[in-house]
């Protein structure tokens, strides 16, 4: 019978999702080696790679007065279990140290060289913070978001792993409600990887590393399956035309994509925009705005950098989302809406957003950023890119009105679900023309 195949394939689907937790679990963990090589960090800082990281580091080295100037390598690798290791190692020093009167609270900046060398990551983790957050406002934020999403990553990978083996054993009889629980604790887990690529790709000192790549390539894998499993379990034209709707344009919306968030990446507008506010001096521009004097060009230039990168983030989102409907399993936190038929509106928005920012920058006289021609060029290659996605999502809407399956129905398969229920033979019919 179809329908008890299509349950056997699904329970093959809800195993190979929860391995892909305890995979991913593994990973975030750090605990990955083989032979002389070993799974990296989530991020890199590069201290040299901008004028304001220099600055950073040299504050930071300015700010104890033992320090030696060897304590941080050029490039800094941050790890999940690194930064809680750190965290606590840090912590533990510091509270040891005023407990015992080796140092006063208010004299941080005079510990000793030993002391130092113990709490040197985790005082540069809060240096870069406080740093960026007085001379650009928004990188303050975006670094602490940064730190405390990596560091959580394997706390909400560890629950969403228990959770989904308790669901799987729990919902034995009911085949759909397990998946959909199975699902829901995958995108959990997979979240915090987009949210790190969103801030890396911001953040113009930090790039991924090696963790993030084996995390989102184990992510793909598992995507793929799901994608060959959604049209094995298929038993009509209908719904394999749907889902060749929905799978193959979410694809290519995924790479394109990705293709203008590299493109983006190489026009360092993210670079220019940041040493703008820091020139600017982004926190004195606020609180000249709480005193009642308004430099009405700065203020705008912050909200024109706060769109620009809120429609970074977008793309992450439009990527994150079409890779799950790529491989079916489009469940939603509130069991609605799981079509997203909000992915044009998201398109648009994107493109307003970054378009939008970069045109009002080049359009004003003091605030104008300075690129070279490859970095334009690039910067209309991205654009041309979101475009391109934009009409993508436009046709896939049209073909997917144009199959006759119901939306309740459409929504069943973007989860990955099969239910042994019987719909209309205008809806539903065989490839023979037989009605099911």
């Amino acid at each position: 019978m179809q329908f008890t195949r299509n349950r056997r394939i699904l329970f093959v689907q809800d195993i190979i999702l929860i391995f892909f937790i305890h995979i991913f679990c593994l990973c975030t963990l750090d605990s990955v080696q083989i032979g002389q090589w070993r799974v990296g960090g989530t991020f890199v800082f590069d201290t040299s790679s901008t004028e304001i990281s220099e600055e950073c580091v040299e504050d930071f080295y300015a700010s104890y007065v033992n320090a030696d100037g060897d304590e941080l390598d050029e490039k800094l690798s941050f790890t999940p279990a690194g930064i809680l290791k750190s965290a606590f190692r840090g912590g533990r020093e510091i509270y040891a140290g005023v407990t015992n009167g080796t140092v006063e609270w208010e004299k941080l900046g005079a510990m000793p060289e030993w002391m130092f060398d113990d709490c040197a990551d985790l005082l540069f983790m809060v240096h870069v913070v406080n740093y960026t957050s007085t001379n650009t406002v928004y990188q303050g934020w975006l670094y602490a978001t940064l730190f405390v999403t990596t560091a959580t990553m394997p706390m909400i990978c560890i629950i969403q792993a228990a959770a989904a083996l308790i669901r799987f054993f729990l919902e034995k009889e009911d085949f759909r409600k397990r998946h959909r629980r199975v699902v829901l604790c995958v995108r959990r887990t997979i979240l915090p990887l987009f949210v790190v690529m969103a801030l890396t790709v911001i953040l113009p000192e930090v790039t991924l590393s090696s963790l993030w790549f084996c995390g989102i390539g184990v992510y793909l894998l598992c995507a793929i399956w799901n994608l060959v499993a959604s049209h094995i379990k298929r038993n009509t034209r209908n719904e394999r035309e749907f889902l060749t709707f929905v799978q193959i344009p979410s694809g290519i919306g995924a790479v394109l994509v990705v293709g203008a968030l590299w493109a983006l990446d190489q026009s360092h507008i993210s670079v220019y925009m940041f040493d703008h506010i820091r020139y600017a001096d982004g926190m004195e521009i606020i609180w000249d705005c709480f005193n009642g004097y308004f430099d009405v060009p700065k203020l705008l230039m912050l909200i024109f950098v706060a769109v620009f990168f809120v429609g970074i983030g977008m793309m992450i989102r439009y990527l994150y989302y079409a890779l799950l409907r790529f491989a079916c399993i489009m469940e939603s936190t509130g069991y609605k809406k799981v079509e997203k038929e909000g992915m044009i509106v998201l398109s648009v928005f994107i493109l307003l957003s970054l378009a939008t920012s970069f045109f009002l920058f080049e359009a004003s006289g003091r605030l104008k950023l300075e690129l070279a021609r490859f970095e334009m060029i690039a910067f209309f290659v991205a654009m041309g890119l979101m475009v391109l996605v934009l009409i993508t999502e436009i046709v896939q809407r049209i073909l997917c009105y144009i199959n006759p399956l119901g939306r309740e129905y459409r929504n069943d398969l973007l989860c990955g679900c099969t239910d042994d229920r019987m719909y209309s033979e205008e809806s539903v019919e065989t490839d023979s023309g037989d009605p099911v």
